[in-house]
């Protein structure tokens, strides 16, 4: 996961099976290839204990905390500025929304890798990001996966959520496709989320 700019995505749920959506699901993934293609003389994966690693999964859970207890409001605000300005509060409460309405509740989420990017060139802003790729279950999609990224301008200001994009698989779907469940998440999470693995 790299620190693109964007909007917080509301999270791309599969249903049920649609060779249109499937073949545009193809032409997004080609386009976020073009889009993942990173120096990495600015990245490192983290290792040990970094203090910016712990502050910003801090942040991270206040955020997923706020989400899961419908206090959008609390998890608009920790939205980098760039971010609050481009998805209103409104939007985002109804985006989160209508997330949980169709995958339910937050059973579970795990950190499967954390990436520090420092004062990366295409980066919409100067600083440190810290990317946490995660996979997770919910009531009613038992595949989960995604990143979060977190931005810090400068030493000793705080962390805030700079980008959050995820993909669910929901219970009720997998049996719909022509491939066994496993294979089809997969494609799916290997399309989707770069760290689920």
């Amino acid at each position: 996961a790299e620190p693109m700019a964007g909007n917080r995505r509301p999270g791309r749920v599969l249903r049920q099976p649609a060779h249109v959506k499937l073949t545009a699901m193809r032409l997004h993934l080609c386009a976020i290839v073009s889009m993942l293609f990173w120096s990495v003389a600015h990245i490192a994966h983290a290792q040990g204990t970094d203090s910016r690693v712990v502050e910003a999964a801090a942040v991270r859970d206040a955020f997923w905390r706020a989400i899961d207890n419908a206090d959008y409001a609390g998890a608009h605000a920790l939205f980098t500025p760039r971010m609050r300005a481009m998805q209103t509060i409104n939007q985002f409460a109804s985006d989160s929304t209508r997330t949980t309405n169709d995958v339910g509740a937050a059973l579970e989420r795990r950190i499967m890798r954390t990436t520090i990017y420092d004062d990366p060139p295409s980066a919409p802003e100067p600083g440190v990001y810290i990317a946490f790729d995660f996979v997770g279950r919910f009531e009613r999609a038992h595949r989960n996966c995604g990143y979060i990224i977190l931005h810090q301008r400068g030493a000793g200001q705080p962390f805030r959520v700079s980008r959050s994009d995820q993909s669910f698989l929901r219970k009720d779907a997998a049996s719909a496709f022509d491939q066994p469940p496993d294979e089809l998440w997969a494609q799916m999470a290997t399309n989707f989320c770069p760290g689920w693995q």
